[in-house]
C-alpha cells in the first residue's frame, strides 16, 4: 500500500493498492481494511 500523494497533488486523499498476493491474503487485508476504521465518515 503506498500513499496517493507518491503518484503526485492529485493523490492526495487515496492509497494505491497492488493486487499481487493471492486470493486469500487480498481477502483478508480487505476485512482487516474494513474493521481497521480507516476509512469512517467524520
Amino acid at each position: 500500500m503506498i500513499p496517493g500523494t507518491a503518484f503526485g497533488s492529485e493523490g492526495e486523499g487515496y492509497m494505491r493498492i497492488a493486487f499481487v498476493q493471492d486470493d486469500e491474503v487480498l481477502e483478508k487485508a480487505v476485512l482487516q481494511l474494513k474493521t481497521s476504521q480507516l476509512f469512517c465518515e467524520r
